[in-house]
């Protein structure tokens, strides 16, 4: 597989879940499906490559054997194929692995999959309804992100940033006046007294 032959290029002692999603965004129908989830499959990609390259230890070229698989990728081979026997798909896609890479929290691999915004709902989603996140006019989630933080913050006082002063409204005469609701005001003043302090 790639994931494999890419953690030997680079001798790596074990091939993990960034070789396998860094194959994966090579892989042209898991990277729609990415896509679609709301990745930038191309940063994606980047990211992948600069932390296998700068980021994983490499084994000396004379003590260097073939790759073994990390634990949590032979979890996530072996989650994705439980699904999709349970599921009668009759093989395994890209995207059952990244569905099943969700479930390995604290892997790198997550972490860059939610540094792009895509969540295991996003995913399933997609797969199941072809509800996409990707819009071709509207801005991707980075440009969105980075635009709210250009945006005017609120102000301290949720007070007045979400309620509206009935006092300040009635004096400038905005608030028509209660006729004939005397008995109600009354019983909502004896309600309002009454109440602990």
């Amino acid at each position: 597989s790639v994931a494999l032959s890419e953690a030997g290029r680079l001798r790596h002692e074990y091939a993990g879940l960034e070789h396998l999603l860094y194959a994966l965004t090579i892989d042209q129908r898991t990277a729609r499906v990415l896509s679609h989830a709301g990745a930038d499959v191309d940063a994606l990609k980047r990211a992948l490559q600069e932390f296998l390259v700068d980021e994983l230890d490499r084994v000396d070229p004379e003590r260097y054997a073939e790759p073994r698989l990390s634990m949590a990728l032979q979890r996530v081979l072996a989650r994705a194929q439980a699904h999709v026997e349970g599921s009668g798909k009759e093989q395994l896609e890209g995207s059952d692995l990244v569905v099943a890479m969700f479930y390995e929290t604290d892997s790198h691999a997550v972490y860059f999959l939610e540094g792009q915004g895509v969540t295991r709902l996003d995913l399933v989603s997609y797969l199941a309804h072809g509800e996409s996140e990707f819009q071709p006019n509207q801005p991707s989630r980075r440009e969105m992100v980075d635009a709210e933080d250009d945006e005017p913050r609120p102000s301290d006082d949720p007070l007045t940033e979400f309620a509206t002063d009935l006092t300040a409204q009635a004096d400038a005469g905005k608030i028509d006046p209660l006729i004939g609701r005397q008995k109600e005001i009354l019983r909502t003043l004896h309600i309002l007294q009454r109440r602990r302090k």
